[in-house]
């Protein structure tokens, strides 16, 4: 049994289809990947959003891949959605529209897809311990007990718009109204909550960050393998 964890993409089609590559070159029978979501919007010179998209969805139905819903990937849905989204203060968003304008994507059936990703992902590794994966924050009082491998999906439906707020944005300071760094402090779970969303990487027994700044031009890509506590970088 293999797991892996793919961090935030932001539309870097090189660095994705390699860390796919490698994927593929050393699954198994039993392989989980679970992408932790900011397929889209690239902060540098280069952006294929379509292209990750048609990558992540031929990946997805081959091997069952999980995709977190994200605040990037949700931006993108309201718009869709035909919701007022304030494109002018995130043009990295903006190009990415303009990339699915000028394709071929079904728009409908696009919107579908990112209304399917879930806001959390909870399973548990070959030794039996638990992960619980959202894009920015896994709240502990969401979620509940898992006992089949491949785990369970945590959908909006039912889900109240603080814990979305939270798996999306993750926690901010009630004063300054800053990012809260959660995994700086002690955790009181016994499980291993999992984000991208932050760019940096942390790896703990208590938690995994997973964002290399991928869509910056220095950026790379993170992929840790859960079993073995690899981490590699595209």
């Amino acid at each position: 049994m293999k797991t892996f964890l793919i961090g935030d993409i932001h539309s870097q089609i090189e660095k994705l289809d390699n860390a796919l590559a490698y994927i593929e070159a050393n699954t198994d029978d039993n392989t989980l990947a679970v992408f932790l979501g900011d397929l889209f919007d690239s902060r540098g010179t280069l952006s294929g959003s379509v292209e990750v998209y048609n990558l992540v969805r031929a990946f997805q139905r081959k091997y069952g891949a999980v995709v977190l819903n994200s605040n990037h990937q949700d931006k993108l849905r309201r718009h869709l959605s035909g919701n007022a989204v304030q494109i002018r203060l995130v043009p990295e968003l903006g190009r990415t529209i303009r990339e699915f304008e000028e394709s071929d994507v079904d728009r409908d059936e696009l919107l579908k897809w990112l209304e399917s990703c879930p806001y959390g992902y909870i399973f548990k590794d070959t030794t039996g311990h638990e992960y619980r994966c959202a894009h920015a924050y896994f709240p502990s009082w969401v979620g509940g007990e898992i006992d089949e491998r491949y785990g369970r999906e945590v959908t909006g439906e039912g889900l109240v718009r603080k814990a979305k707020d939270l798996m999306l944005y993750g926690k901010k300071h009630h004063e300054t109204k800053k990012r809260v760094f959660w995994w700086e402090d002690p955790s009181t779970v016994p499980w291993t909550r999992v984000a991208g969303h932050y760019h940096c990487v942390h790896i703990s027994e208590s938690s995994i960050v997973l964002d290399g700044c991928c869509g910056e031009d220095t950026g790379r890509l993170p992929l840790y393998e859960v079993e073995s506590k690899l981490l590699t970088y595209f």
